[in-house]
C-alpha cells in the first residue's frame, strides 16, 4: 500500500486555485447584480411619481408640493435602499466565503488524517508482534487470569489493577478498550490464565498489540496429574497426597 502525497499536494493546490478563481467570479457577479439593481432603481424612479407614505408600511419617498424637496426625498430613499442592498450582498458573500473556508479546512484535515492513519497501518503491518512477544513461561512472566465472560472493559480493569497499563481514559473508555475496538478485536479475547512478560512496557500502541495477541491465544492449559488414593486413608493422609503432588500449598 503506497501513499503519493506529492500527487495529492499538487491536486490540492489546483483545487485552491479553482476556489480562488471561483471567489473572484462570485464577487464580480455580485458587483454586476448591484449595478443592474442600481439601473433598475433609477429607471423605475424616473418613470413613477413619488408615493405618499401609508400607515404601517415603510416608505422613503414622500409627495411634496415643492418639487425640489420631493426630489431630495427620492434620492435619500434610493441611497438607503442601495446601502441595504450592499449590506445584504456583503452578508451573502461573507457567508459563502466562510462555508468555502470551512470546506477547505475539512479537506485539509481529511488528507492529514488519511496520511497519519495510512502510515500507522503500514508500520503496524511491518511489526512482527509474535516475535516481539517471544516465548512466555514461568522464567520471565507471571500469570494473569481472565474470568469467563469478561468483556474488554473488564480485562482493561484487571490490567490496571495489576499495574500493566495506566488508567488513561477518553470519557469512560480506557485507551486499551478504544484501541481494541478500533482494531476490531473487541470481544475476541479468551478467558483463562495467560502469561504476561514482566520486563515489557505494555502501555503504548505496540504494547496493546502484544496484549491483543496474548489474550487472543489459547490460555495456559491446567496442569493434570494422577493420584492414587488407597482405601482407608485418613483426612491428614489425603491432604498429604495433595501436598506431595503440589495441588495444595
Amino acid at each position: 500500500m503506497t501513499f503519493d502525497f506529492n500527487k495529492i499536494k499538487s491536486g490540492f493546490k489546483g483545487f485552491l486555485v479553482k476556489c480562488k478563481d471561483g471567489i473572484k467570479d462570485l464577487i464580480n457577479d455580485i458587483k454586476v447584480k448591484m449595478e443592474m439593481n442600481k439601473q433598475k432603481k433609477k429607471t423605475s424612479a424616473a418613470g413613477k411619481p413619488a408615493v405618499k407614505k401609508k400607515p404601517g408600511k415603510r416608505s422613503y419617498a414622500v409627495v411634496k408640493k415643492d418639487g425640489a424637496k420631493g426630489s431630495d426625498n427620492k434620492e435619500t430613499a434610493k441611497t438607503i435602499r442601495t446601502l441595504k442592498l450592499r449590506k445584504s450582498n456583503t452578508r451573502i458573500m461573507v457567508g459563502r466565503i466562510f462555508w468555502l473556508a470551512f470546506f477547505v479546512s475539512l479537506v485539509i484535515l481529511g488528507i492529514y488524517c488519511y496520511r497519519l492513519t495510512n502510515d500507522f497501518i503500514i508500520d503496524r503491518n511491518k511489526t512482527n508482534i509474535p516475535e516481539l512477544v517471544g516465548v512466555l513461561d514461568e522464567t520471565n512472566s507471571f500469570k494473569i487470569n481472565i474470568p469467563r465472560g469478561s468483556r474488554t472493559s473488564d480485562i482493561a480493569e484487571i490490567l490496571i489493577e495489576e499495574g500493566i497499563i495506566s488508567d488513561k481514559r477518553i470519557m469512560k473508555y480506557t485507551y486499551f478498550e478504544l484501541y481494541s475496538k478500533l482494531m476490531g478485536n473487541d470481544g475476541g479475547y479468551k478467558s483463562g490464565n495467560h502469561w504476561i512478560n514482566s520486563g515489557i512496557e505494555y502501555d503504548n500502541p505496540v504494547g496493546y498489540d502484544m496484549l491483543i495477541y496474548i489474550f487472543s491465544q489459547n490460555p495456559i492449559p491446567n496442569p493434570t496429574a494422577t493420584i492414587f488414593f488407597a482405601e482407608g486413608l485418613t483426612f491428614n493422609q489425603t491432604m498429604k497426597k495433595f501436598l506431595d503432588n503440589e495441588f495444595l500449598d
